[in-house]
């Protein structure tokens, strides 16, 4: 594996550059998209930062080297957000699915502008119109066809003749939609009869970063996909998280709406429900090529992996912004014995105080004596304890900081004068990556 420094918030996108050893997890999800009844709906759930995203990269590319049943498409809806009015997105995202749908069907390199504009203009477009007309005519109009253009336009004033008006029942254009996607999913797979439909090809469409939008039009998005979620062949993943959904759905519906209630939607909406493995994170092992990277001759990462589990956690995210801050904070501080271990673990820990204990940080850094802080290392249920927010988090931390000074103590926790003067020294020094 390649050990240089990769603490960019870029999403991995290869199992070669998996730094937190995940690949059974990954290999054990691909092989189930691969070989499970359909349709299914999954979705990948974790916080900002967990790495979903890296972790459906190596999913797909699993799929796409050894999964000759298996085909893939991605859509990142929070790209769309960023060139789209939240009028749009829905009906932008739609459009994006079926090009994607058709781009990888066989054959539709050879499709000319009027055979897509077609397709567009079927059942599928039926839909579409119903659903978003303002969507619909920029869709269309870049293809240059004013009438149709003209029709739509028409059609959103009241003004549409009874042909039109026919054509678009809308008690019908959803059944024909679905039934008009189904074909769409067939053809890109190539079924084009029983034994291929029984031969376990299946469509994988994976949707990310639906928990980076407004939460009530993420709502909205899976809304619209649930009517045709139940496509033969298919099988969606969902990056999202599952409070996100919930908070959407009574930002759209009203607070009255419970959390039972949005349970209720989300558990009707996907039937595997998978967590990113946070807690099974190599932790030991993303660090160690990185602080090697910075210390040459840091060879035992367990205390920088303590520190991690003790304060910031798992979050991928947060540790390559750890990750950043220290090379940084390494690289700027005047410290003379820039080669002595502890000061490697005491600029880490103080980095770790400061992401995850910022109340406590500025106590400590202002604090003028030792006494102050030895306080920290008492009762946390104390109502005289000095922080009360995470106050036994933080005094587990603090004894994790005390262990690094004094590893075979066995009295009171305490801090010399002498070593609460280096501590505070250093973190001096971290004070420039405060937030």
């Amino acid at each position: 594996m390649d050990h240089t420094i990769h603490a960019t918030d870029v999403p991995v996108t290869s199992k070669k550059d998996d730094g937190l050893n995940i690949g059974k997890y990954v290999n054990g999800l691909a092989d189930f998209i691969q070989t499970c009844d359909t349709p299914l709906n999954i979705s990948i759930q974790g916080d900002w930062g967990s790495g979903k995203t890296s972790f459906i990269n190596m999913i797909m590319e699993q799929l796409d080297q050894n999964a000759s049943n298996v085909k893939t498409i991605y859509l990142n809806t929070w790209l769309y957000s960023q060139f789209n009015t939240e009028d749009v997105i829905v009906y932008s995202i739609l459009q994006a699915l079926i090009d994607a749908i058709y781009e990888n069907t066989p054959g539709a390199n050879e499709l000319s502008t009027e055979e897509k504009f077609n397709f567009i203009t079927s059942k599928l477009g039926q839909y579409l119109i119903l659903s978003g007309h303002m969507f619909l005519e920029r869709y269309l109009g870049s293809y240059g066809h004013d009438e149709i253009v003209k029709k739509i336009r028409q059609f959103r004033h009241g003004e549409c003749s009874e042909d039109i008006l026919e054509a678009l029942d809308y008690s019908n254009a959803l059944q024909d939609f679905k039934a008009e996607f189904a074909k769409a999913v067939n053809n890109c797979l190539g079924i084009t009869d029983e034994e291929t439909e029984e031969s376990g090809v299946r469509l994988a469409i994976f949707i990310d970063d639906l928990d980076r939008l407004n939460p009530a039009k993420a709502v909205e998005i899976l809304e619209a996909f649930k009517n045709f979620m139940d496509c033969e062949h298919c099988v969606f993943i969902l990056a999202v998280d599952y409070n996100i959904v919930t908070s959407g759905i009574q930002a759209k519906y009203g607070d009255n709406v419970t959390s039972e209630k949005g349970k209720s939607f989300f558990d009707k909406l996907i039937q595997l429900p998978f967590n990113v493995p946070v807690a099974s994170y190599d932790i030991d092992g993303y660090l160690a090529p990185q602080l090697q990277a910075i210390w040459p001759d840091e060879t035992d990462s367990a205390d920088f992996t303590r520190l991690v589990y003790w304060s910031i956690g798992t979050n991928p995210r947060n540790m390559k912004r750890l990750m950043n801050s220290v090379r940084l904070l390494n690289a700027i501080s005047e410290e003379p014995n820039k080669g002595d271990p502890l000061y490697h673990r005491i600029l880490f820990a103080s980095t770790c105080l400061q992401m995850r204990f910022p109340e406590a940080y500025d106590y400590i850094a202002l604090a003028d004596t030792a006494d102050e802080v030895n306080v920290l290392f008492q009762d946390p249920d104390s109502p005289d304890y000095p922080i009360q927010q995470d106050a036994q988090d933080l005094h587990d931390f603090m004894l994790q900081i005390h262990q690094l000074f004094y590893p075979d103590s066995v009295k009171q926790p305490a801090f010399t004068p002498e070593d609460f003067s280096r501590l505070t020294d250093i973190m001096t020094c971290v004070s420039f990556t405060k937030t």
